[in-house]
C-alpha cells in the first residue's frame, strides 16, 4: 500500500523540498495551506500531490477537513509541519492559533485515525527561539516556539503506546532562495555565518527535508521525543566566545 504524507505550510520553500523527497520516495503526498501554492511551487509539484486551501486560524475548517478524510478512509503515515504565523504586525492569539493550537488540533485527528498496525511520525519544525531571543522576532514567535517543543515532548509520551513518534527539527541560519538578493547585497554577513558556523556553510532546505524524510523512515523507528539542532555546529559555541570570533571577523 503506497505509503501517505501530509505538509502542513506548503508554501514554504522547506516544505517544498520536503514534498518532493517523498515524491521521489513513491509516497503520495497531500499538501495544506492557507494560500494557493505560488507560481513556481504550482510548477514544481502541483501535478504530482494533492492540495489543500485551509485558514489553520479557523479550528471549524480544520475539523470539517479531517471529517472529509474521514469520510474518504484517507490515513496518512506521516504529518510535516512547516507553517508558521505570516502577519505582517504581531498578533498574539493569530500566533498561537496557526503555531500551537493548530498543530495541536492535527496531530489530536492524525492520532485518532492511527491504528497499532503499522508505525506512524509526526515532525514538528522548531526555532532556536524556543529557549533563546531571536532580537528580530517578536514575543508570540518566541512563546509559541517554546510551546511547540513542549507539544513535541508531550505527544511523543502521549501517543507512543499508539505506535507514533513524534520529534522535531531545530535548524538555524538556513539559506533560502528568496533571501539570495539579501546576501547578494550583503556579503559580509553571508561570509561571517560560513566562517563562524563550524561546517563553514548556511544550512539549505534541503538539509531539513532529509531530516524530515529520515525521521518519517523505518531507519528511525526508536527515535522519538527528541528536538535535533541542524545547525552546521553553531551551537556548539560558548556565546561569549562566539561574540569574540564574530567580532574578531569583522575586523579582520
Amino acid at each position: 500500500m503506497t505509503k501517505k504524507v501530509l505538509i502542513i505550510g506548503a508554501n514554504s520553500p522547506t516544505a517544498i523540498a520536503s514534498a518532493n523527497i517523498f515524491l521521489r520516495k513513491k509516497y503520495e503526498v497531500h499538501l495544506i495551506s492557507r494560500n494557493i501554492l505560488n507560481k513556481q511551487n504550482q510548477k514544481d509539484i502541483v501535478s504530482k500531490t494533492k492540495f489543500y486551501k485551509l485558514d489553520l486560524e479557523k479550528p471549524k475548517n480544520t475539523l470539517e477537513l479531517f471529517n472529509s478524510f474521514k469520510r474518504k478512509n484517507i490515513s496518512f503515515d506521516t504529518l510535516i509541519f512547516f507553517q508558521r504565523f505570516r502577519g505582517r504586525k504581531e498578533n498574539f492569539d493569530s500566533e498561537i492559533n496557526v503555531s500551537v493550537k493548530a498543530t495541536k488540533d492535527i496531530i489530536t485527528f492524525f492520532s485518532n485515525m492511527s491504528n497499532l498496525k503499522s508505525q506512524r511520525s509526526i515532525t514538528v519544525i522548531s526555532s532556536a527561539a524556543s529557549d533563546q531571543i531571536a532580537q528580530e522576532q517578536s514575543l508570540s514567535y518566541h512563546v509559541s516556539k517554546a510551546a511547540i517543543d513542549q507539544l513535541i515532548r508531550y505527544f511523543a509520551y502521549k501517543l507512543g503506546k499508539r505506535n507514533i513518534r513524534v520529534n522535531g527539527i531545530r535548524p538555524a541560519l538556513v539559506y533560502k532562495e528568496r533571501a539570495r538578493k539579501f546576501y547578494e547585497d550583503n556579503p559580509e554577513i553571508k561570509n561571517l555565518y560560513e566562517r563562524v558556523i563550524p561546517l563553514r556553510r548556511m544550512g539549505s532546505v534541503k538539509d531539513i527535508a532529509n531530516l524530515a524524510y529520515f525521521l518519517s523512515s523505518n531507519k528511525s523507528s526508536y527515535l522519538t521525543g527528541q528536538i535535533i539542532k541542524l545547525d552546521g555546529g553553531i551551537s556548539l559555541h560558548e556565546s561569549g566566545s562566539l561574540s569574540i570570533i564574530a567580532n574578531s571577523q569583522n575586523n579582520n
